[in-house]
């Protein structure tokens, strides 16, 4: 089922966000034994995974970023993407940036996000990132995961 769900990814002609790893490659060998998601950009967290830069790590991985998460771990962030366009946005201008959504809305006219992570007992950060996806305003939001 997540091979039918990597190559619906990969056919899509989306720019793809794949964040820490390329769902499928390896992240010690940059092995891809099986289907793997090709992401425009890879926001690896923490420290580089060798599997980025071996085997078919760097044609599955797109442009390559590396956060550190000092900024969670109560540092100054560090933001050096596109060399210095980004900028933080406070919570205030963020939601007077957003339209305000008609009271009868239907969830349907706001997208679905489709998160595909996790496996047998680590499946936090695909609900993190379904959560994250929600309340970015995002209808519906599906999460494929392990069952476990």
């Amino acid at each position: 089922a997540s091979a039918a769900v990597i190559a619906a990814i990969n056919a899509s002609g989306c720019p793809v966000l794949a964040i820490d790893l390329p769902s499928g490659l390896n992240a010690d060998t940059g092995a891809a034994p099986g289907a793997c998601v090709r992401a425009t950009v890879t926001l690896c967290l923490i420290a580089w995974k060798r599997g980025l830069f071996t085997g078919v790590g760097p044609e599955c991985a797109g442009k390559r970023l590396l956060e550190n998460l000092a900024g969670a771990l109560g540092a100054a962030p560090r933001v050096d993407w596109d060399q210095g366009q980004c900028q933080l946005l406070s919570p205030l201008q963020i939601a007077t940036a957003l339209p305000r959504r008609p009271r009868d809305a239907h969830k349907g006219r706001f997208g679905h996000a489709l998160i595909l992570g996790g496996d047998q007992g680590i499946g936090g950060a695909a609900l993190l990132a379904a959560e994250a996806a929600l309340r970015s305003g995002a209808g519906r939001v599906s999460v494929a995961t392990h069952p476990d």
